[in-house]
């Protein structure tokens, strides 16, 4: 874990020593877990924080002073989804890239109440200028088109981008298996250009997409819209400013064959079945693959229009 500057660290630990304090009071009379939530959200209300966001199991809260958020459990799955999110930071049982993709924790309960971690920005509140140094690869697929061997920058807007985003990492989840070449090639599906995979492999740094891989070769996240992405309030933005707000580790899709398997069976914070990885097929880059016949019958669109043109 890591701990906010004096002045933030001061504050947190304050908040942090009212909420233990509500938590022994409520074990010492055997409270219920609702009568415990309330005094905990009526605690925080008082002490001046505004509810920032709320879902199916956790409420969150910030000043907008401070440069953290406090994730109250509102029901048990909100205690479960606490546990695993402190689990995913400081655990070994899990990879050890993927605490590097979620915000920093600061403190928490060991029961599961609540956790306090950085403050991020969302996607949806960021500038397409600051969303171009996180995703640098993303936006040359999404800004760019090819005429023959001619690569053409291209307007777009920050509407536009953020749903190609989104949609690439919708299709990157759904993949058995994932890696960086992968990846290339749904981002060259998602942006229907014919662009030169094997030139982008070899010369472009491809940093945002290889810490994605990275981070999530093990742990699995299956929610992961745009609300569910941040930026870190970085000086100096670049892909390693990316993270996961809500990194969801529960199998709930239906899915029973996917690349990161988990013993959710007995425990709740989602340790790795220890079992060989699922054995990949050959990837060439220099053709493209049975799931890219519309991106290819595109492609040949193009050129016959081209060569139209010029004859």
């Amino acid at each position: 874990m890591k701990k906010l500057i004096k002045e933030f660290y001061e504050k947190e630990s304050q908040i942090v020593e009212k909420l233990e304090k509500i938590e022994k009071k409520s074990q010492d009379k055997q409270g219920n877990f609702y009568s415990l939530y309330l005094e905990m959200y009526s605690t925080l209300k008082e002490e001046g924080y505004e509810i920032i966001g709320s879902g199916y199991s956790r409420t969150v809260f910030a000043k907008n002073e401070d440069d953290y958020v406090i994730k109250l459990a509102s029901n048990q799955d909100g205690i479960i989804a606490n546990k695993g999110e402190v689990n995913l930071s400081t655990s070994e049982d899990t990879s050890n890239n993927i605490s590097v993709i979620l915000p920093d924790l600061y403190s928490y309960s060991k029961k599961g109440n609540w956790l306090i971690c950085e403050k991020v920005n969302t996607i949806e509140n960021v500038s397409l200028e600051d969303l171009k140094k996180v995703f640098p690869t993303f936006y040359y697929f999404a800004s760019t088109k090819m005429i023959g061997n001619k690569i053409i920058q291209k307007d777009i807007e920050i509407s536009e981008f953020k749903e190609f985003i989104s949609n690439v990492f919708f299709d990157a989840l759904r993949r058995p298996v994932l890696d960086v070449k992968r990846f290339l090639m749904i981002l060259k599906r998602k942006s229907y250009e014919d662009h030169d995979i094997v030139n982008i492999y070899k010369n472009f740094p491809l940093k945002d997409i290889k810490r994605f891989v990275e981070a999530t070769t093990y742990d699995f996240t299956a929610d992961l819209h745009l609300g569910n992405l941040g930026i870190k309030k970085d000086l100096n933005l670049s892909p390693e400013s990316f993270v996961i707000l809500d990194y969801d580790t529960g199998v709930t899709r239906g899915i029973k064959k996917v690349r990161h398997r988990y013993d959710v069976e007995n425990s709740p914070n989602a340790k790795i079945i220890k079992e060989p990885p699922a054995k990949e097929k050959k990837f060439p880059l220099d053709r493209v693959p049975d799931f890219d016949a519309i991106l290819a019958a595109e492609s040949v669109y193009r050129k016959l229009l081209e060569y139209a043109i010029q004859s």
